[in-house]
């Protein structure tokens, strides 16, 4: 069939196009995962009379995501340093607007940031002894949500404090 309209019925909604050079194609953007019903509907013309396609059913799933931890080096014992996460999709687009969970040792950190046009967020952490620091970073999706959640996670080992020393002689010139 070179020309003509189609209607695709997707879930109950109706998408119309145009059957250009025997082809027709419908950009369907879910809004959310599940199990969808869809059959297309030729509405005929002339010479060639309407036919209705069996129906199908298609699987919509969450979007991957990607949680990061940027690279933290240097961590000493009561020096405070910044945990930066990044949340993007498969594809390395930034999400924004989302609650990243970030722990230190299995203890979820306080004053976390939203995600920002960036899809970052970070928080300072100070430790306080060199036990080394598991630092996690979580994205959880809820059901309604079209992104599929994940963590990642990184250990960092800590360095003592640096002592400095200094000697001063206040009598310099000391005879026997």
């Amino acid at each position: 069939i070179p020309s003509g309209n189609v209607t695709v019925l997707i879930n109950g909604t109706e998408h119309n196009t145009t059957i250009t050079n025997g082809e027709y194609k419908v950009y369907n953007i879910t809004v959310q995962d599940g199990v969808f019903n869809v059959n297309a509907t030729y509405t005929g013309n002339d010479t060639v009379a309407s036919v209705t396609s069996q129906s199908l059913n298609f699987t919509v799933g969450k979007i991957p995501t990607i949680v990061t931890i940027t690279p933290i080096s240097d961590v000493e014992v009561n020096k405070e340093f910044t945990i930066e996460v990044t949340l993007t999709d498969y594809k390395g687009n930034s999400i924004k607007g989302k609650d990243i969970i970030i722990t230190v040792n299995d203890v979820a950190l306080t004053n976390v940031n939203k995600t920002d046009s960036n899809g970052k967020t970070n928080v300072t952490y100070k430790p306080v002894d060199n036990r080394d620091l598991v630092i996690k970073a979580i994205y959880t999706s809820s059901p309604e949500e079209i992104y599929l959640g994940n963590i990642t996670e990184t250990t960092l080992k800590v360095d003592m404090s640096q002592s400095k020393l200094t000697v001063k002689v206040n009598k310099p010139d000391i005879y026997a």
